[in-house]
């Protein structure tokens, strides 16, 4: 029909960082899925609470706490209505009796506890073996940054298990080409 009021709009696309153009048809707006990643390193977890403690032995993170497992958590600031699709961890473990676990978790900033895990990982206890773990089975995906806060968390079982690093794979909606 060409009496359909059709054309682009120009507009600021804030996760992308550039500018991109909105189609406007007669009934839809045409906004393209991007994939993006965000890389969580060893140096951005601190310790859960007085009682652990986490050293770094460059660029890795490892339990150096006198108790049986070190906690580590750190903040996780993804695009809001960003849709995740996957967490992938790195590691090594040098003893198959300790295996150590990471958690994305999102809760209530008003301080309900325990927060909801989205998605777990656990060493295989494979000994002196480096370890690509991932998950895809994400619960509440969505991130809405109104109401939940995110945090990837991890335990360290003993000095034998080496954190290298995590990556959350996700999905979202953009302004733009």
């Amino acid at each position: 029909n060409s009496g359909e009021n059709r054309g682009y709009l120009q507009a600021y696309d804030r996760t992308a960082g550039e500018f991109g153009e909105l189609y406007l048809g007669a009934e839809e707006i045409t906004r393209p899925i991007r994939e993006g990643s965000l890389h969580v390193p060893p140096a951005a977890f601190h310790g859960e609470d007085s009682n652990w403690e986490l050293s770094y032995d460059t660029p890795t993170l490892v339990n150096c706490s006198t108790g049986p497992t070190c906690r580590g958590v750190a903040p996780v600031d993804l695009p809001d209505g960003a849709t995740v699709t996957r967490l992938v961890t790195y590691w090594y473990e040098h003893a198959s009796d300790d295996d150590a676990t990471a958690y994305l978790t999102r809760e209530d900033p008003s301080g309900s506890y325990p927060p909801d895990n989205m998605a777990a990982i656990t060493t295989t206890g494979v000994s002196a073996s480096r370890q690509i773990l991932s998950d895809d089975s994400i619960d509440n995906a969505t991130v809405f940054h109104s109401d939940r806060a995110y945090s990837l968390r991890v335990s360290i079982p003993s000095s034998s298990c080496y954190f290298y690093g995590a990556k959350i794979e996700y999905t979202y909606t953009s302004v733009g080409p």
